[in-house]
């Protein structure tokens, strides 16, 4: 008799600790997603029901993980040599709960002091660290013993057996509900990503360098009068050099995104974080492709706003800015079994979760993007990029595609390692967006373009490599001025001039072209091998003015109808043609510096230059039925 009792109360114990192990995985999914629908994020376009729909399957998935957990320590406990340990396995089982909680707590910490006084775990440094990942021991501690005064081993849980089993019976079907409606609702099952069907046959070394904010009409290469790139212009004697280049985007992001899928930001709908990637568009990209050909991808950007992991990237790079394609791969097989809004969050949390406690403990430092991109370039580390890909070069035993995108020619300062334009001049009292300090950036960076060109040429691998120089977008982000193109094939092959006008999305399907892989047909640029390249129109788009709240993070504007977007840009021949998505005006002008301009009967009309953009926003998916009244305002006659 005693025997059963004992057993009928081990029972109840591992009973109650499932309930309570439940509730805890519900109370720490559900304040991370009200954390994150609350601020901009990559939930912030979903319909409200959707949200509710990702908050309830990840709470059950994460309450199933745990029970599933639990229960294998049940099972161990049930042997009968085990029996008499009972009450040190529910403790050790009680471990997982309690961890739970102390990182809930953990991240509300960490969610309220960096919203109030913008401080937070990824603004600590040195022993300050220490004295947060003891916090954390301490709390973990006093959760532990929290859940085991709960569990109450010896008479509160045989004294509530029923009202036990009412609950547990509710909490199981609540957790299967949750985890069952959006499974029935939206598109989950394997999902097979297949980029290419072509084998690539001849693998130079590739490498895609941008400087970010770099205009052409500062550049020596197209004809600026100070020699801001002689390594630059060395290269470009053998090299493809396009006159007339345009980002398609005057966001890093959405640059860097339109570069890789060779899409236009109007259809990817990413422009600036929190937007990412979505569905097929996150596995469509020259990195996948060129990685399922033995290439080894290596991306060193800047984190947040140029990083593809956090702009769901999926399988495009075997390091992105430090992350191994091993932790980064969690979230490429999470979305092949799931729609990617369920995914993103489910690998949200977990990251936001893992980043502080390896910060805390040592184990890898947290680094603050909006730090990297708005303070000192030395902050930057540009030149570690720069170092680091050198090393590759050298150690490397198979091909290699690289992205290196630096950050000292953004702005409004700049620190340049040697002075040469602004010798004698003070980098602390130099004007927002100095002409001599940004020359000397761009000098800065011709400098480390060549420190790879020295490498490559150490090795005799410079005529056996692709080397790509461009910018993500013009200084100050404006969409019609030049940006550099310079593209190195191997042994000098298609040198030469594209005086017609290109884009960054052409970067794609032209490398493509000359490895003999088929073009994939969502690719929306085209190669720049062809001969007799025509006049097209060039679409270029910006995000919303980026406003600092008062914890100084970036903000943008929802513009109804076009979300991010705020302007979208036609260049046809040197004219420019822009759109205000928010306040519905439209502006022209000739840009500046362009090269061999087009006659005037080959320059398309106003009319024409918005009925342009109003159909790339349709055939991308937006509703434009506001500008069909605002044609008819603006042209009348038409």
């Amino acid at each position: 008799m005693i025997q059963r009792f004992k057993i009928q109360a081990n029972s109840q114990t591992w009973r109650a600790l499932f309930i309570i192990t439940t509730f805890i995985a519900y109370i720490y999914v559900f304040a991370e997603w009200l954390f994150i629908i609350t601020k901009p994020s990559s939930m912030s376009a979903l319909s409200f029901t959707k949200k509710v729909e990702v908050l309830l399957f990840s709470s059950s998935l994460l309450a199933i993980g745990c029970c599933l957990i639990l229960l294998i320590f049940a099972g161990i406990s049930s042997f009968p040599i085990l029996r008499t340990h009972h009450k040190a396995m529910v403790r050790i089982g009680a471990l997982l709960p309690a961890g739970i909680l102390a990182s809930a707590i953990l991240l509300l910490v960490d969610n309220f002091s960096y919203t109030m006084f913008n401080y937070g775990i990824v603004s600590t440094e040195g022993y300050i660290r220490g004295l947060y990942a003891l916090a954390f021991t301490l709390v973990f501690g006093l959760c532990t013993k929290y859940v085991w005064t709960k569990l109450d081993f010896e008479n509160h849980i045989t004294t509530h057996r029923k009202s036990q089993k009412w609950l547990n019976r509710s909490l199981s079907g609540v957790i299967l509900l949750s985890f069952i409606i959006p499974v029935a609702i939206n598109d989950f099952g394997y999902r097979e990503k297949n980029t290419t069907t072509s084998q690539i046959l001849k693998k130079p070394h590739i490498f895609i360098i941008n400087a970010d904010g770099v205009s052409s009409t500062n550049v020596s290469v197209y004809g600026y009068e100070r020699d801001t790139t002689p390594r630059i212009r060395e290269l470009a004697e053998t090299s493809l050099v396009a006159d007339n280049a345009f980002s398609n985007s005057g966001n890093t992001a959405g640059s860097i995104i339109c570069t890789f899928t060779s899409k236009y930001p109007t259809k990817t709908r990413l422009l600036y974080p929190p937007n990412i990637l979505r569905d097929d568009d996150a596995y469509q990209h020259l990195p996948g492709i060129l990685r399922t050909q033995g290439y080894y991808a290596v991306q060193m950007s800047v984190p947040h706003y140029g990083d593809a992991y956090t702009l769901n990237l999926l399988n495009a790079f075997d390091t992105a800015n430090g992350r191994e394609m091993a932790v980064s791969n969690q979230l490429v097989k999470i979305n092949q079994y799931m729609p990617t809004d369920f995914a993103y969050f489910i690998y949200e949390i977990m990251n936001r979760l893992v980043d502080r406690l390896r910060h805390i403990f040592y184990i890898k430092t947290m680094t603050n993007p909006f730090d990297m991109v708005m303070n000192d370039p030395d902050n930057v580390v540009d030149q570690i990029k720069i170092d680091n890909t050198i090393k590759l070069i050298r150690k490397s035993d198979k091909p290699l595609f690289v992205h290196i995108h630096v950050m000292g020619t953004h702005g409004p300062k700049f620190y340049p390692q040697n002075q040469v334009f602004s010798k004698d001049q003070d980098y602390d009292t130099q004007e927002n967006w100095s002409v001599d300090f940004y020359d000397d950036s761009i000098l800065n960076f011709d400098r480390q373009v060549g420190e790879i060109m020295d490498a490559l040429a150490k090795k005799d691998l410079l005529d056996d490599s692709i080397l790509i120089i461009s910018s993500d977008h013009g200084q100050q982000y404006i969409t019609s001025k030049r940006i550099p193109l310079i593209i190195h094939f191997p042994n000098g092959e298609y040198a030469g001039k594209i005086e017609t006008n290109v884009q960054n999305i052409d970067i794609a399907p032209t490398i493509l072209d000359y490895l003999g892989v088929e073009i994939p047909f969502w690719m929306q640029g085209q190669t720049l091998l062809q001969a007799n390249l025509n006049q097209r129109p060039i679409f270029s788009v910006r995000s919303t003015q980026a406003e600092t709240d008062e914890t100084g993070k970036f903000v943008l504007e929802h513009i109804p109808y076009f979300d991010q977007f705020w302007k979208i840009s036609v260049m046809y021949c040197q004219k420019f043609y822009t759109f205000n998505l928010k306040t519905y005006e439209m502006y022209t002008g000739e840009v500046e510096g362009y090269i061999d301009p087009c006659r005037e009967s080959e320059l398309i009309t106003d009319a024409e230059a918005f009925r342009l953009m109003r159909d790339r926003l349709e055939e991308d998916g937006f509703d434009v039925s506001p500008l069909n009244d605002t044609y008819l305002k603006l042209f009348p006659s038409e």
